[in-house]
């Protein structure tokens, strides 16, 4: 046990050997409490070194046995963080929200991803232009060849292209691929003014569907100060078994039908997490080409 205090000091500078020395006289000589100290220790920090720590301790499999404490660090730290940046909107901001305009806060940027998702899923289906068709290449006859379902990336291309032109009178401007933290790239930035909203994009046959919200969306995107721990998790549903499609296997082996089904899932797995949020859109196929 006594190679911890080592590996934490090397791993994570932003406790310092003042925090580290302040830690051993509080803790004595057992390794464990010395560890969960330096892990609280960590939460309580605001410098961009503690930011990037707890993730690397998290996935240091010399740390395993720790891995559940360093999250609850990691949580703990997001929600100090959410509230030493927490500012009121102005009154004219947030008149500006009544009339359609930008966003006052991070809240409601995400209240308005959302419900363009959401009507943009109802439009890909009910609406008179058969919307589902550019997630899929089609024979001359407007009906989906199966097994030639769009790429993912392209899928979420699509997306923004019907997304931009619907939140450009809200000063939101859509970001592909955009950095954060740690050299990582999250599939779509909200960006509205200083708030930055991560939008995490997935097929439903991804292998990495059930694991995404956590480990990608809520533990690398949302952590950004100007995401306030907020984020959204877009799933696109292109036709499940209908669509001989295989769906990712979800850990308790019941894999949805629907989207609502897929949608209820996620939601039961992950709705008490945080500030994240689900959305499934419907881009089931109404017509299929024959099998040749």
């Amino acid at each position: 046990m006594a190679m911890f205090p080592d590996r934490l000091s090397r791993s994570t500078p932003a406790v310092g050997d003042a925090a580290l020395a302040a830690a051993r006289c509080r803790c004595g000589d057992d390794p464990h409490d010395f560890v969960n100290a330096c892990i609280n220790r960590i939460a309580g920090e605001f410098s961009e070194e503690a930011s990037e720590a707890p993730t690397a301790l998290a996935g240091d499999k010399q740390l395993t046995s720790y891995r559940d404490d360093i999250l609850h660090a990691t949580e703990t730290r997001s929600r100090l963080m959410r509230e030493k940046a927490f500012k009121h909107s102005p009154p004219a901001a947030v008149a500006a929200v009544f009339r359609n305009g930008p966003p006052a806060n991070a809240d409601n940027l995400a209240a308005l991803m959302l419900a363009h998702l959401e009507d943009m899923s109802a439009h890909l289906q009910g609406g008179d232009t058969d919307g589902w068709k550019k997630f899929w290449n089609t024979d001359s006859y407007g009906r989906a060849i199966l097994g030639q379902a769009k790429a993912e990336e392209e899928c979420r291309d699509r997306l923004l292209d019907d997304l931009r032109p619907r939140l450009k009178p809200n000063d939101v401007t859509l970001i592909p691929e955009a950095h954060a933290a740690n050299d990582k790239e999250v599939d779509i930035a909200a960006l509205a003014g200083e708030m930055k909203l991560p939008i995490e994009f997935k097929l439903e046959t991804n292998k990495d569907l059930w694991t995404a919200p956590e480990k990608q969306l809520q533990k690398l995107y949302a952590i950004d100060p100007a995401s306030r721990g907020r984020g959204i998790y877009a799933v696109l549903w292109l036709g499940g078994t209908h669509a001989k499609r295989k769906v990712a296997t979800p850990p308790d082996g019941a894999k949805p039908t629907t989207p609502g089904e897929l949608l209820q899932a996620l939601q039961k797995a992950y709705g008490e997490q945080g500030l994240i949020q689900f959305i499934v859109l419907d881009g089931t196929p109404k017509k299929i080409a024959p099998s040749k």
